[in-house]
């Protein structure tokens, strides 16, 4: 699931189906906002992070990515950020902040 709003319509919508699939297309049936916040907290496996990471790269790469649980003992979340980072990383910035569940914020260079 994904919920989309904006600071001129802060209203949250509850939207179903493939998480980054459904937010992308949100965010272009809002006309691909410059200013943009991904959140990824889904399925924490490696195919599914390094998949969304791309996506989301390649569809909205102004957008700043938000990654949680990579501190998670049991999934692959850290080693699919790590890898996107090594291939992108050019492109993004990260911030990794300290928490129990550990999260990542990823940002463009531009």
């Amino acid at each position: 699931m994904a919920c989309g709003a904006t600071a001129s319509k802060p209203h949250i919508r509850m939207l179903k189906g493939d998480g980054v699939t459904t937010a992308l297309a949100e965010f272009v049936r809002l006309g691909g906002p410059e200013r943009s916040v991904f959140f990824l907290d889904g399925d924490h496996s490696y195919t599914a992070v390094t998949r969304e990471l791309q996506e989301i790269a390649a569809a909205a790469p102004r957008a700043v990515i938000l990654v949680h649980d990579t501190s998670h003992p049991v999934e692959d979340t850290e080693s699919a950020v790590e890898d996107f980072l090594s291939r992108e990383g050019e492109a993004y910035r990260s911030d990794w902040l300290a928490s129990q569940a550990g999260m990542v914020r990823l940002w463009p260079q531009q």
